[in-house]
């Protein structure tokens, strides 16, 4: 499933754009509807982004791949060196953002619980 969070500074809006067949295009978001402390996530997907540590990866790798192995390359090392480095950083992001995710999700969901039991209570007052 491909996933693309694009937040359009310009427009100040949100859009998310799928490659999956069972996932229809999300709509837009206008960016001052979501709340500030929601922003985050969306703050590290662009940090991922291609302006971001992917960007800066992928400059890394074609330093990288582009080396004379019959010489001395120190600038190919460090590139494999930088490249190593802002994978290890886009890890430790994700890792952040999946656990901040795992907490939404488990908010969201006792909310769920939480509303359900109150309708369930009052059918049962109801119905008495």
């Amino acid at each position: 499933m491909l996933l693309e969070p694009v937040l359009v500074p310009a427009l100040r809006r949100v859009v998310v754009k799928t490659a999956h067949p069972e996932m229809p295009e999300a709509p837009d978001a206008p960016y001052d509807q979501i709340s500030p402390e929601r922003r985050t996530i969306l703050d590290v997907t662009g940090q991922l982004g291609d302006e971001g540590r992917v960007g800066v990866l992928g400059f890394a790798l074609a330093q990288r791949a582009a080396r004379d192995d019959t010489n001395a390359d120190p600038q190919a090392r460090r590139a494999a060196n930088t490249a190593m480095d802002e994978i290890d950083a886009m890890l430790a992001e994700l890792y952040a953002m999946r656990s901040r995710l795992v907490t939404e999700i488990r908010a969201s969901d006792d909310a769920t619980a939480a509303r359900v039991d109150a309708m369930l209570a009052a059918a049962k007052a109801a119905s008495a």
